[in-house]
């Protein structure tokens, strides 16, 4: 099982430029989870997962998957894995990143994303779960559960 070490939310308001903007469906999210130990120079395990507000709770997206390709070098295996992937609707996009201590280091099968809580205001909960198939069978799921800090007046939707 693969725990990160770092779990970061990022909340894109709609509204740009304002102080405390309010929430709206057109708000834009993004899911960070990343390794921070590991020899240096060495990848560390990275996942993105950005969506809106508007995607549903409790539905399972599955994740259409782009063909992996080969990013930084990598002084252990000569090249860190990167998948970028989205769903059908394009409104949750998956990105992986192959660090050392993923416990499978194969491409992916299949991702699914499931969203069981949006935060609703700052200091909320993001309770979101993903599901990652390996070529190989095996299977890493993990659940993340950051809290949304204060968007603050200079975060403006993501170009």
């Amino acid at each position: 099982m693969w725990i990160p070490d770092e779990v970061t939310l990022t909340r894109y308001p709609a509204k740009c430029g304002v102080a405390d903007p309010p929430f709206d469906d057109l708000d834009s999210y993004d899911l960070f989870l990343y390794d921070t130990r590991g020899p240096e120079g060495t990848p560390q395990t990275a996942i993105a997962i950005d969506f809106v507000r508007t995607d549903l709770v409790n539905v399972e997206y599955p994740i259409a998957l782009a063909p992996f390709h080969v990013d930084l070098p990598d002084q252990q295996d000569g090249a860190t894995a990167v998948n970028t992937t989205s769903n059908a609707n394009g409104d949750v996009n998956f990105w992986y990143e192959r660090g050392q201590r993923m416990p499978d280091r194969l491409p992916l099968a299949a991702v699914t994303v499931t969203f069981a809580a949006f935060p609703s205001e700052d200091g909320d909960e993001l309770v979101a779960h993903a599901s990652v198939w390996f070529n190989d069978g095996g299977v890493c799921s993990f659940t993340a559960r950051p809290t949304l800090p204060s968007a603050g007046a200079n975060l403006c939707p993501r170009p």
